[in-house]
C-alpha cells in the first residue's frame, strides 16, 4: 500500500519520496521565488475598468489632506489613507503624482489628514476640485498644530504628520507620515464615507 503523509495543506506542494514506499507532501513556500520572471510577467493584468468597478465596493472614510509650503496652503480630498504602525505612530496616504498637492507635500515634507463628518460633504467636493484652487480654504475655519499644515476645525479628527518615507508605485506616491500631533475633535460624530460612487454614512451596529 502507498502511504501519503500530509505535512501542511497548500495550493503548491512538492512530493518527495521517503524510505520504502512512503511519500510526503509539504508546502512549497518559495514557489514564486523559483518561478521564472518571464512566466510571472505573462500573467494577465486586470483591466483598469474592472479594477475600478471592484474598488467601488470598498467603503472608505473621506479625508482632506492638507499641506503648507512657504505662504501657500493647499489640500485635496482622498480616501486612499490608512494607519500603518502604532509604535512609532505611522500612517500613509496615496497621492496622484499629477496633482498639485503631490509636489507641495514633496517640497514641504508635511501633511495633515482631516477626517470629514457627514455634514462636510460640500468640503469634500470643494477639495475634490469643484471650485478653483484659490477658493478651497475660503471662509473655512482652520488652524495649525505641530507641523504647520492646516487643521480643519470642524473635522471629526486629525493627524498632523511629517513625511517619514515615500514610495513611488504606479501613478501615485505613497507618503508615509510620522504623526506629530492629533486629536479627536468631535467624539460623538460619525465619519463621512464613500461607497459605490456616492457619499454614505454609517449604518446600524451589528450585534
Amino acid at each position: 500500500m502507498l502511504k501519503i503523509q500530509l505535512m501542511k495543506p497548500a495550493k503548491h506542494a512538492i512530493a518527495r519520496p521517503l524510505r520504502g514506499r512512503a511519500m510526503a507532501c509539504f508546502a512549497d513556500t518559495n514557489w514564486a521565488l523559483r518561478t521564472p520572471h518571464y512566466l510571472l510577467s505573462s500573467i494577465p493584468m486586470l483591466p483598469p475598468d474592472s479594477f475600478k468597478s471592484i474598488m467601488r465596493r470598498w467603503a472608505a472614510t473621506v479625508n482632506v489632506i492638507t499641506t503648507r509650503t512657504d505662504d501657500m496652503i493647499y489640500g485635496l480630498t482622498a480616501t486612499a489613507f490608512s494607519s500603518l504602525s502604532a509604535e512609532p505612530p505611522l500612517v500613509f496616504v496615496c497621492v496622484n503624482r499629477k496633482s498639485r498637492t503631490h509636489s507641495l507635500i514633496e517640497k514641504s515634507g508635511i501633511f495633515c489628514v482631516n477626517f470629514l463628518a457627514p455634514d462636510m460633504k460640500h468640503i469634500s467636493d470643494r477639495f475634490a476640485g469643484r471650485v478653483p484652487d484659490e477658493e478651497r480654504f475660503k471662509d473655512l475655519a482652520y488652524r495649525t498644530e505641530s507641523t504647520g499644515a492646516p487643521v480643519l476645525n470642524d473635522a471629526v479628527a486629525f493627524l498632523d504628520c511629517t513625511v517619514h518615507e515615500t514610495f513611488a508605485s504606479g501613478d501615485h506616491t505613497i507618503f508615509v507620515g510620522l504623526v506629530q500631533a492629533g486629536a479627536v475633535q468631535k467624539p460623538d460624530a460619525e465619519p463621512l464615507l464613500y461607497f459605490s460612487g456616492k457619499y454614505r454614512t454609517l449604518g446600524e451596529e451589528i450585534a
